[in-house]
């Protein structure tokens, strides 16, 4: 199980948790990002995605600290 951090790219956070997949998107779907299926998806990190829809980094943290909270 590899660590979530910011400069982990979106669709790797999928491929490396697959059985968590489901809930991972929605947690992620929930502040916003809707990229999951998006092509960028494969070479977009989160925290680049969070720019993109100007999303502030307090939120990022936040997200991190969940998705993490799930893939334990």
């Amino acid at each position: 199980m590899k660590e979530i951090t910011k400069q982990t790219l979106i669709s790797s956070i999928f491929e490396d948790n697959k059985e968590k997949a489901l809930e991972l998107a929605e947690a992620i779907s929930s502040y916003g990002i809707h990229c999951i299926g998006c092509p960028l998806a494969r070479v977009e990190t989160l925290e680049q995605g969070f720019e993109a829809h100007q999303i502030p980094e307090i939120e990022l943290d936040k997200l991190i600290k969940r998705l993490n909270e799930i893939i334990k």
